[in-house]
């Protein structure tokens, strides 16, 4: 407020808090006695998560329906229909979304016909990881959000496939979020990170040991 050149002008506001009073009382005066005369234009809401980058891992869940937006309906950089470029797109974040159909998390030894995301994070250095997770993480443009929703691939897991809290390699469902979210959180300490529970065809042991996991990492 108070910008030479306001006086009489029809403006758009992106604020709605300021917009409605403005719009409320008709003309409102800034500084130097320069008034807003009308505001022609108000979105209707801001969201918190606005500008957040959003990278979404997981497996066909995530990936979504392969048949993709269309231009009347939805931006097309959120790519496939799926519950992220659906959030992404109401909130207008940043989507990354590194899903893949039939991928499991970890290098265990069930489906092992199946990829697996260890299979370009095992240093920690590799595929997505290198050119989309660590690039983003090590940005510091806007709040990170980085979810992990595996599973539906992993139906067939044993205790020893889930392995235990001690665990630092990839071949069990701890030590992969061990390494995962290790890496984020050492390098980006104020993301925030999820694992989400798919109920589908997930069993009880995994869900539980993913359960553990998170509240172990505080997620």
């Amino acid at each position: 407020g108070g910008r030479i050149g306001l006086d009489n002008e029809y403006v758009i506001m992106e604020k709605p808090a300021i917009a409605y009073v403005i719009k409320g009382h008709g003309i409102v005066y800034f500084a130097g006695h320069q008034a807003i005369k009308e505001v022609v234009s108000v979105r209707a809401t801001i969201s918190p998560l606005e500008g957040v980058r959003w990278l979404a891992i997981g497996d066909s869940f995530s990936a979504g329906s392969f048949t993709g937006y269309t231009k009347d309906a939805h931006d097309e950089e959120y790519g496939f229909i799926s519950y992220p470029a659906v959030i992404a797109h109401k909130n207008h974040m940043r989507l990354y979304n590194l899903a893949l159909a039939g991928q499991r998390s970890a290098l265990t030894s069930v489906n092992t016909n199946k990829p697996a995301f260890a299979d370009t994070t095992k240093d920690l250095n590799k595929g997505i990881f290198e050119s989309v997770i660590k690039d983003q993480i090590a940005k510091n443009d806007a709040p990170i959000y980085v979810t992990f929703a595996h599973g539906l691939n992993e139906t067939a897991v044993t205790a020893e496939d889930i392995g235990t809290s001690a665990d630092t390699g990839f071949d069990t469902i701890w030590g992969f979020y061990n390494n995962v979210i290790g890496y984020v959180f050492n390098n980006c300490p104020e993301a925030h990170v999820g694992i989400i529970i798919q109920d589908a065809w997930m069993t009880d042991t995994l869900a539980n040991a993913l359960i553990k996991i998170a509240e172990y990492w505080g997620v």
